[in-house]
């Protein structure tokens, strides 16, 4: 279980622990670990120095049982052993010798360290420039040791002074260090190469080393990789080939990184010192020329917003806001247009500085995201329902207050408050819907600056806003429009049936996120209970109308909140979930699945989808028509689906790494793992699929 204050508590203690001196009479015994210190001992089997060219020292430790201590590398928290050497004039230390470490895992956090009984070993060298070697006094040899020791509960600093001690008789802690000890490597050369955001350790000579199980990297330096995340190998007649995730905000490789190779299951290890190669060529996102800002997202984001338009949940709310331009004088249309483009881009950037605020505080937030709260979808499809009974004249809201309103503001002809809600508005209703392009530019804006990220959201709202602009500031435009008359009564209803489709559509991903799609309909039906209550009753007395309206108002809020805390039962499984897993069919995405089938050379399609994207549903009917899942089987293509309906952390932290925030997204892996996945068009066609299958073997 994941403890949020464990690294906090980790870094105190250390700080605490190393405030504290270092003194002579510290006593050789601390909680939890026993150290000792002997000279030419046989702990273990490894041989001393040749007489006169050294003396082996062994640092023993005794760690009670449920704690451990760490490695040189410790991994995400705690701290290495460290030890100073006292020694006679012109005696040196040489570095330590490390054991093969275990891995721990606690939460989200991947250490490396020990158990039980440790032994580490230096040799200690005489002076070089004498001709005759002296003999070490032990008397005058001493180690200062600090570490930390960890529990899954707690963590203390520790620290002691050692002398050599007389080493008990028949003591035997490693009888075979084949098995404790990293070797050097068997054959061949190890080179390392960074490809995007992984690393690339090549071993041109598989020979002697194990030819199944996983295996494991681990530099000796500290913040190179992302220690959590899995490794997996390929082997092959030239070697093998792993490949490691590097860790956010890594420094640049140096000319050779050294480490350990290790076998996980064995528990054995072999030193590497890799060469490091030019990195491997990797098409960077398409955001922008050569210059560095990204102008072709801003276009695509521009490009994004304009289609927007013609989802089923924004055209209706265009199309209103189009009718009324008709009547409207020039100047004031021109007044409204620039009104409803402030409310637009005013909106996205909000939309915008709250995704930026949600991320940088740790969440990976994106488009969308929202619908993945049954509570919002109760909520928008509300909204859309009560949208659709106005079209359909069920009611008007705020008739009265609205009619005074506008004589007031008859008089001053300047009143931008209901364009500028109005743009509001379009933004709200734009949300559940995901047009092309947008995909792209908003990929490209969570990897950019807040300043960049903010300008490629604006692009974003002035293209919503730029056809309701462009027709305010030319009027001439709309002459095609008859004039008002009752036809428009007949057309507010026809731009009611969208409307009611969304609604249709937001039940439906209402029920697949809880199975409870009946509780939404009562709740709509409340609603349109309330609706006709306040739009029909017309009642004797103002407080008998106002006593109804307030219990329309009362019952509509009722249902809604009741739907809101519906927590009903868990989702019912995708189809894809359902189905069976053969050869073919599409799989629930996780992480191991596609780490095991790109680590056994197949190709992998993941196809990253949610119940509520209107986009995703389109690419599901292309990547389930028979000519292309035909074409799957023939190419041996495992298919999997992630399934982003409801937030899962897997589906999530996969689309941040391939650096988008949001669905849809289709990944095409070839058969090396080495190489990066191809990234497909956001609104798949069929020949865009079978294109990309039929140069799948380029991606090996």
């Amino acid at each position: 279980m994941h403890r949020p204050g464990l690294s906090l508590a980790l870094s105190l203690s250390l700080f605490l622990g190393l405030l504290a001196p270092l003194r002579a009479d510290a006593p050789p015994e601390t909680p939890h670990v026993q150290a000792s210190l002997y000279l030419q001992s046989w702990l273990y089997e490894l041989p001393r120095p040749a007489e006169g060219e050294g003396v082996r020292a062994d640092l023993s430790f005794h760690i009670e049982k449920g704690w451990h201590l760490y490695w040189r590398n410790p991994g995400d928290a705690g701290r290495a052993v460290k030890v100073l050497w006292h020694l006679p004039d012109g005696w040196t230390a040489e570095p330590l010798q490390w054991p093969v470490p275990k891995i721990y895992t606690l939460g989200t956090l991947t250490d490396y360290g020990y158990e039980g009984d440790l032994v580490l070993t230096a040799v200690l060298r005489p002076p070089a420039l004498e001709t005759r070697k002296p003999k070490l006094n032990p008397a005058q040899v001493s180690a200062e040791l600090v570490w930390l020791v960890c529990s899954p509960e707690a963590c203390l600093p520790g620290h002691t002074l050692l002398r050599p001690s007389p080493e008990p008789a028949g003591t035997k802690i490693y009888h075979d260090d084949s098995e404790v000890f990293p070797k050097p490597l068997p054959k061949g050369e190890a080179t390392l190469r960074e490809a995007g955001a992984y690393l690339q350790l090549s071993l041109s000579d598989a020979d002697g080393l194990p030819s199944s199980g996983p295996l494991r990297f681990i530099p000796y330096a500290r913040g190179l990789i992302a220690n959590g995340e899995r490794q997996f190998a390929v082997r092959s007649a030239q070697g093998i080939e792993l490949r490691v995730k590097k860790a956010e905000g890594a420094d640049a490789l140096p000319e050779t990184v050294e480490g350990l190779l290790l076998a996980v299951d064995a528990g054995r290890g072999w030193e590497i010192k890799a060469r490091v190669l030019p990195p491997l060529p990797v098409a960077p996102p398409s955001s922008g020329s050569g210059t560095g800002f990204p102008f072709a997202a801003l276009g695509l984001a521009f490009l994004g917003g304009l289609l927007l338009n013609l989802m089923p949940c924004v055209l209706p709310v265009l199309s209103l806001k189009v009718l009324a331009l008709v009547s409207m004088p020039r100047r004031e249309g021109l007044r409204h247009g620039l009104a409803y483009t402030a409310g637009v881009v005013l909106s996205f950037l909000a939309l915008a500085g709250l995704l930026l605020a949600l991320r940088a505080a740790g969440g990976r937030f994106g488009w969308g995201f929202q619908l993945q709260s049954p509570a919002f979808v109760v909520l928008i499809a509300a909204l859309f329902w009560a949208i659709t009974l106005n079209l359909l004249g069920l009611f008007e809201i705020g008739e009265g207050l609205a009619a005074r309103g506008g004589a007031v503001l008859e008089g001053r002809k300047k009143s931008v408050i209901a364009p500028f809600l109005g743009g509001l508005l379009a933004v709200i209703v734009a949300t559940p819907c995901t047009a092309p392009f947008m995909g792209t530019a908003l990929g490209v804006a969570f990897s950019q600056s807040a300043g960049v990220a903010l300008l490629i959201f604006a692009a974003l709202g002035l293209g919503l806003a730029a056809p309701y602009l462009a027709l305010a500031a030319n009027p001439a435009w709309l002459r095609f429009v008859p004039k008002s008359g009752g036809w428009m009564v007949w057309f507010r209803r026809l731009l009611a049936l969208p409307m009611a489709v969304t609604v249709v559509w937001l039940v439906w991903v209402f029920h697949r996120e809880t199975g409870g799609g009946a509780v939404l309909l009562l709740a709509l039906g409340a609603v349109l209970c309330a609706a006709a209550l306040f739009g029909k009753w017309e009642g004797k007395t103002m407080v008998s109308r106002l006593a109804v309206h307030t219990a329309a108002l009362l019952l509509a809020g009722a249902a809604i909140s009741a739907a809101m805390v519906y927590h009903g039962v868990p989702k019912p499984a995708s189809a894809a979930a359902d189905s069976a897993q053969g050869e073919g069919d599409w799989i629930p995405y996780t992480n191991e699945r596609l780490e095991a089938a790109r680590e056994a050379g197949k190709p992998v399609f993941v196809d990253f989808t949610a119940d509520w994207c209107l986009p995703c549903q389109v690419n599901k009917q292309v990547l389930d028509a028979p000519e292309v899942a035909a074409r799957f089987r023939e190419k041996g293509v495992v298919r999997l689906i992630a399934d982003w309906t409801r937030n899962d952390p897997e589906v999530t932290a996969a689309l941040a790494a391939a650096g988008r925030p949001s669905v849809p997204l289709s990944l095409l892996y070839g058969s090396n793992p080495a190489l990066p996945p191809k990234i497909l068009p956001s609104l798949l066609t069929k020949r865009a699929v079978l294109d990309a299958l039929d140069v799948l073997d380029s991606l090996k």
